[in-house]
């Protein structure tokens, strides 16, 4: 794709972010972005009237440009929809945006792989025991057939739970986010964002251009980009007027899967997810046990390895080196010839103590490290 048809794109994305539908119509009925600004100012006064068709203009493309500028400042890359590598599960939507903007270490090939995608989202003033279910059931998807990619909004609550417990658990993750590809909301995951991006086909995705603050109405629109790039979706907890709740419309309007977790009657961290089960929008996980077949992602798998942890340490070491133990097998399992620094990283693990349980690990016989202390499992 020439430089000009991506500037095109991406001004047509920002012309009609909030209204993606003409931006796309647009490009099918013309052939591409870079025709639509070419068209006659009597073509786009009959075609679009005065609402958009004075910002078909050189403005727009000279602001697009430095948009692409800023981007790429920020590590980002923009994507066209036209383009092969844009998400094939997203594209199916007839709300998708014009392009996106992406922050990874991967080519986007990669990222939007055939793997599956399986968003969990929810409220950000998650209960105890919303926490709780929410590591369980990430840990689980971690153990079936086809690991996925975990979805989600990098918001407070369930968001940042289900980030980290999934890059924790040996799986990508993909993040929308509600501002440009040069920030982070909130500032207090600037420090795992950056993580998330360079962790292996994971990514930062958003549609706004760089400089893009994060007000309220930016979270509602980047929900469909959640809800379009997923199979399935998981509500953990949410109040009836929850942006997890318009996430779950928008991806049931997709024809995805939608499951919650219940809760008691009463409980307003439960009342969204108990309404969508009455709306018969949602399907209820009520045990873990059979959670990955009901997503399609074949039988649980527990490996060997982590049978024998159990076997040998569990209820011998303390509960938070057995759980890093764990940890550190599923990264390996996952990832095999891991050097110990980029797995020190990935844990958030110092490496003196990560050393300490590899050591541990190799002595009775679960990995093994060559020279150069990358590590596979036995």
């Amino acid at each position: 794709m020439n430089d000009f048809e991506n500037v095109c794109l991406c001004a047509l994305n920002s012309i009609f972010g909030y209204e993606p539908r003409v931006a796309r119509a647009l490009i099918e009925s013309m052939g591409s972005a870079s025709a639509v600004f070419s068209l006659s100012d009597d073509c786009k006064d009959r075609i679009l009237g005065n609402k958009y068709r004075r910002r078909l203009c050189q403005e727009e493309l000279d602001k697009a440009g430095i948009s692409l500028e800023r981007a790429a400042a920020a590590g980002a890359e923009f994507i066209g929809i036209t383009s092969p590598d844009y998400p094939a599960r997203l594209k199916q939507c007839p709300d998708a945006p014009a392009g996106l903007f992406i922050r990874s270490r991967d080519s986007l090939r990669e990222v939007f792989s055939t793997r599956h995608f399986v968003a969990v989202v929810g409220t950000r003033d998650l209960t105890p025991y919303g926490e709780t279910q929410c590591r369980e059931l990430v840990r689980k998807l971690s153990l079936s057939e086809q690991p996925p990619c975990i979805v989600s909004g990098l918001a407070l609550g369930v968001d940042i739970v289900a980030h980290t417990e999934a890059l924790q658990s040996g799986m990508p993750g993909i993040a929308v986010m509600a501002t440009g590809p040069d920030d982070v909301y909130p500032r207090r995951h600037r420090n795992f964002a950056a993580r998330l991006a360079s962790y292996p086909a994971s990514a930062l995705v958003t549609d706004y251009p760089p400089g893009t603050a994060p007000i309220a109405v930016n979270f509602l629109r980047r929900n469909r980009i959640i809800a379009g790039l997923s199979d399935s979706v998981i509500l953990v907890e949410s109040s009836v007027r929850g942006g997890g709740m318009a996430t779950c419309r928008q991806a049931f309007s997709y024809d995805r899967n939608v499951f919650v977790l219940p809760g008691r009657l009463g409980d307003l961290h439960s009342e969204g997810c108990n309404l969508l089960v009455r709306e018969e929008i949602a399907e209820i996980i009520n045990s873990l046990d059979d959670l990955n077949l009901r997503l399609g992602l074949g039988a649980d798998v527990k490996h060997r390895s982590e049978r024998r942890l159990e076997d040998r340490y569990s209820g011998v070491l303390p509960e938070d080196k057995f759980r890093m133990m764990g940890e550190i097998l599923a990264l390996v399992r996952s990832r095999p010839g891991i050097g110990m620094e980029e797995m020190a990283s990935l844990l958030e693990c110092k490496f003196s103590r990560l050393s300490e349980l590899v050591n541990l690990l190799e002595s009775d016989g679960f990995i093994s490290t060559d020279l150069l202390r990358r590590c596979t499992l036995l």
